[in-house]
């Protein structure tokens, strides 16, 4: 393809054995289960409840056992229904929530819950847990919300960003839930009940401002395990000895090596009768191990168990030699210029800054998102991307976990994702919530045992997008050299301008020790 080379083909052969088993690892047998008949009244309600939506009866946030406030939140919200995985997981949580609050606490079971990206997990643990909070504060009898010195509920998730995006939701319904109430008093009640008892903890935000809203004990905590874990060591009274409701968002990220030892102190510094809900889009051998080791008795729920990316989701991909990737870049965004918002990954920081220094030579508006940035550049990045503000988010992995951003019509993998879990995180920001997008990536000549494996996982052949011609693309050839020549010199630049200002800090601490 262009001076001699021919582009790369894909054989139809699957990956080696050794590949496919590696592949294959992550699959998950089972399926729903079934509860065990049970004495108590609302019990028994929550399960013919299941047994009519099972049969195909209708659904709505009412019937699955929401009280009238958190349903007025659903709405205000926009949810007209709720989702496959809401419907099966809510009165799930409800019935546990209420057997922690009985006689029948130590019978509890944990939830593990598999559903594609976008099909509505965020709605399927908080509307619950709010619904536990109006209990509680609507009961003479039980616990307020602000006496306690400990959580009721922690919700983890592994990036800044999805814990953001979470306690926003929080916040939202909460707001919405209060003012749904029939007077006043009731509202103004509810309102300091459940909206001022969220608390955000992650990184790169002041640690201190964070102990001054944990010492107004609020009730719900959205973290990231590491902060979490300093706050349990560093601050004065705080602790997780109360809390009852412990959720892990993206449970196949956070239960990876990187953070086994925050997951392992939290749940050693939780209380045993507790409720935990594990949500992700796929199942690893670190969840069946968290099951094995920690879980009580887990029911196990899985939607669109078939694949784990949405059934509208177009996914396609490319050959292209890898000495022109950076052309067929430029080339397939000219030719999409129609959508207003498309996400593109790459497997390193440094990639990331790269290809949004080059698009933006290339005279198109996009922002990077990775890791290396400070916590306000991150925020910036993605408010201006949610905003419309640019087109195009240039990102890693951390922006494929969880993100809803409801407008994205088009994901481009720049690179191959290193695994099949993270080319499903990563094409799932796009057709969610029923929403049709569009998903392409790029395989150079190197890429493709790695892609045939993540089509092995997927136990599916992707299209072959045909729509740029090589003669098309390669007409913008010269201009993505010289786009990529400035792009060098203008990071070259930056890297120089801050080594000087290192080194002048550094000059400067060793005068004033001297």
């Amino acid at each position: 393809m262009g001076q001699g080379e021919k582009r790369p083909r894909l054989s139809d052969d699957p990956p080696s054995a050794a590949n496919a088993t590696a592949a294959g690892s992550s699959r998950e047998e089972g399926a729903g289960e079934q509860l065990p008949a049970h004495d108590d009244p609302l019990v028994q309600q929550e399960q013919q409840q299941q047994q009519q939506q099972q049969q195909g009866g209708p659904a709505t946030f009412k019937s699955l056992g929401l009280c009238r406030e958190i349903c007025a939140a659903a709405a205000a919200a926009k949810w007209a229904t709720p989702t496959a995985v809401q419907q099966q997981v809510i009165p799930l949580a409800l019935q546990q929530l209420h057997r922690l609050r009985g006689a029948d606490a130590v019978q509890h079971r944990d939830i593990i819950a598999l559903a594609a990206t976008g099909s509505g997990k965020t709605g399927a643990f908080v509307l619950p847990l709010l619904h536990e909070l109006l209990q509680q504060s609507s009961s003479s009898r039980s616990r307020s919300l602000t006496s306690s010195s400990s959580a009721f509920a922690v919700i983890l998730a592994p990036t800044r960003e999805l814990a953001l995006q979470v306690f926003d939701w929080v916040q939202s319904l909460a707001a919405a839930a209060a003012a749904a109430e029939s007077t006043a008093a009731a509202v103004a009640a509810a309102a300091a009940a459940i909206r001022g008892c969220c608390c955000a903890l992650v990184g790169g935000v002041d640690f201190s401002l964070q102990a001054l809203s944990l010492a107004k004990k609020p009730q719900i905590l959205v973290c990231t395990p590491g902060r979490l874990i300093d706050h349990l060591h560093r601050t004065k009274g705080f602790s997780v000895k109360g809390c009852r409701y412990i959720v892990m968002d993206e449970a196949d990220k956070l239960l990876c090596p990187e953070y086994a030892e925050e997951i392992s102190r939290l749940l050693a510094a939780a209380p045993k009768e507790k409720v935990v809900l594990l949500f992700s889009a796929t199942m690893t051998s670190s969840v069946c191990k968290l099951n094995k080791a920690c879980l009580v008795k887990p029911i196990k729920v899985s939607v669109d168990k078939k694949t784990a990316t949405a059934p509208v989701l177009l996914q396609q991909f490319l050959l292209l030699p890898l000495k022109h990737k950076w052309t067929y870049a430029a080339a397939l965004l000219q030719q999409h210029r129609s959508f207003n918002s498309i996400m593109i990954f790459t497997n390193t920081c440094l990639a990331a800054r790269k290809l949004a220094t080059y698009l933006r030579h290339m005279a198109f508006d996009a922002v990077c998102l990775h890791g290396q940035m400070t916590q306000p550049q991150r925020i910036g990045a993605l408010a201006k991307f949610r905003a419309g503000e640019v087109r195009i988010l240039v990102t890693t992995e951390v922006g494929s976990r969880g993100l809803d951003i409801s407008q994205v019509e088009f994901v481009l993998n720049f690179d191959v994702p290193l695994s099949s879990k993270d080319y499903i995180h990563r094409v799932g920001r796009t057709a969610r919530a029923g929403r049709s997008g569009r998903a392409l990536t790029f395989v150079t000549q190197y890429d493709v045992e790695a892609y045939q494996r993540i089509e092995f996982a997927l136990e599916k052949k992707l299209e072959e997008y045909a729509d740029l011609p090589e003669e098309k693309a390669l007409a913008f050839h010269e201009r993505a050299l010289e786009a990529l020549r400035e792009t060098e010199l203008e990071l070259h630049e930056a890297q120089e301008a801050r080594s000087n200002k290192k080194r002048k800090h550094n000059q400067t601490n060793r005068k004033r020790k001297a």
